[in-house]
């Protein structure tokens, strides 16, 4: 106890100084943390979407012109045209997987709420967790008439009710019935091939079944384009299925490799870890490279009285204690705080190891510079 009284009486002798290291650390502890959730939650996204990584599958994305759409628009035929074409991956049986969506806005005190459209694959993708009630079954991608089945997101599941029915409005206007079957879990959330880099939390999200025969889903031809450049198609002949789809002439659709799209945005995500990594070591240098300026003031202020305690029988290591209790009291109040901003316990283990290895480090100088110390030395200068 006695070591953590002079401790004590050390940082308040150099308040100006400790007070300073204090917010240094605690700003680069919550710059790692952030760092170590956004590189986390990146994994997370590339692991879902590790099925993509692979050869025979491709993502479309919407090349068409401004000029040309106005054309396209006035094409009584362009949605026919776009629902053949759908039709024909199934009839030869090419897998495919589409959602889209439209910002509803708020419902019942829930704000930001989305109307997503998907259909049998993407939900066999993602795999998305039933918090109550039940998934989509086979049997709903076929539902023509009457009440379709309804899956909400978690947030959403505290507004509709699971196994009542309610009205539910088209992008194209039409109100029709939908029956809550299911609520999904917590924080479920997919991300799309074509922009793996922004995760699309589904919370405040209601999901309608895209009916397998495209006709029956009575879509307009903004569902139609949505459709297409959300999609992602599985085939090892892309280029037949790229003709198929020029040959019509409407929406001027291009399929590009998922596997190029990811390991791009992985090389992107590792410089940005190697930004991160760089920025931290420069930070530890520094700090580090102050705290070591500060103990040397502390350990040549205190020089004579460290040579009473050691002619009395104190040794080295009581000494070290004060500064290790300086140490510890340090980044205990940083990682206080930065618990209290992110309320993460497997992500600030992460911060924990770090700091560790932060106080190994500071601790070098002083211990170095005490076990050179010699009593003699001491009394004679002082």
């Amino acid at each position: 106890m006695n070591q953590l009284k002079y401790a004590w009486n050390d940082f308040k002798n150099n308040k100006k100084m400790m007070v300073l290291f204090i917010c240094v650390v605690i700003v680069m502890f919550l710059f790692f943390t952030g760092s170590i959730q956004n590189v986390l939650e990146y994994k997370n996204d590339i692991d879902k979407l590790s099925i993509l990584d692979k050869k025979g599958v491709y993502y479309a994305v919407d090349d068409t012109d401004m000029e040309d759409v106005d054309r396209i628009i006035e094409d009584e035929e362009t949605v026919e045209k776009e629902i053949s074409f759908f039709n024909s991956l199934e009839e030869r049986n090419i897998p495919y997987y589409t959602e889209f969506e439209y910002a509803i806005g708020d419902v019942d005190g829930v704000t930001d709420v989305k109307e997503a459209y998907a259909n049998k694959l993407f939900f066999e993708f993602y795999g998305f967790d039933v918090y109550r009630g039940r998934g989509f079954e086979k049997g709903d991608f076929s539902i023509v008439d009457g009440q379709k089945p309804i899956v909400v997101g978690y947030e959403l599941g505290k507004v509709f009710k699971l196994n009542e029915v309610y009205e539910f409005e088209t992008s194209e206007g039409e109100v029709f019935e939908g029956k809550i079957i299911g609520v999904l879990k917590k924080n479920s959330f997919f991300c799309r091939a074509n922009d793996i880099s922004v995760v699309n939390n589904v919370d405040k999200t209601y999901f309608i079944p895209i009916n397998e025969n495209y006709k029956d889903n009575k879509f307009g031809i903004s569902d139609i384009d949505m459709s297409l450049t959300h999609m992602v198609v599985f085939t090892d002949d892309i280029r037949t299925l790229q003709n198929d789809h020029d040959i019509i002439n409407s929406f001027n659709i291009k399929f590009y490799n998922a596997r190029d799209r990811i390991e791009e945005l992985n090389k992107t995500q590792r410089n940005k870890l190697l930004i991160i990594i760089g920025v931290i070591v420069i930070v530890i240098s520094l700090m580090l490279v102050c705290l070591w300026f500060t103990f040397n003031k502390i350990i040549e202020e205190h020089m004579k009285e460290y040579g009473i305690h050691l002619m009395y029988g104190a040794s080295y290591k009581n000494i070290l204690i004060r500064f290790v209790w300086l140490v510890v009291g340090v980044e205990l109040t940083s990682l206080v705080i930065t618990f209290i901003v992110y309320k993460n316990m497997i992500i600030l283990g992460y911060t924990v190891l770090l700091a560790i290895v932060l106080g190994i480090l500071v601790l070098i100088y002083p211990y170095n510079r005490l076990k050179r110390l010699s009593i003699i030395n001491i009394l004679r200068n002082n």
